[in-house]
């Protein structure tokens, strides 16, 4: 079945369902959930680092993978983990400005709710940039 047949879950409906909510859907509609986490996991996490967290958590059936997937995290890319942005000049082995990262929210680390965040905000920066 693809993807077009199957009724498609939102993610941000699928962000507030549980274990038991998960359950009930059927195996196509979990797979399609997976491949859209992990897409978004990957927009700004390393590929062999979100597998080493998926292998960790060991997951045996669809529900499982579907939660494993939303709860990986990385470093941020943007900020290597700090928190902090820099950038601007170096004067005296410092950059002259700093702010808290705005792809982490200062944490150092992402998520998938920041991945997806970063993403939607990345392709309306393009759109806007090309006048679109």
């Amino acid at each position: 079945m693809t993807t077009a047949t199957v009724n498609m879950v939102r993610l941000a409906d699928a962000d507030c369902m549980g274990e038991a909510e998960l359950s009930e859907l059927s195996i196509d509609q979990l797979r399609c959930l997976y491949r859209r986490y992990r897409k978004c996991a990957l927009y700004l996490i390393d590929a062999k680092e979100v597998d080493a967290q998926l292998a960790r958590f060991n997951p045996k059936s669809p529900v499982e993978w579907v939660m494993a997937i939303r709860s990986v995290r990385g470093d941020c890319p943007r900020c290597r983990g700090e928190g902090i942005y820099y950038w601007g000049a170096c004067v005296n082995g410092k950059m002259t400005h700093s702010a808290p990262c705005a792809r982490c929210n200062g944490t150092g680390r992402v998520g998938n709710d920041d991945c997806r965040r970063a993403y939607v905000y990345d392709n309306f920066a393009i759109a806007r940039a090309l006048g679109f």
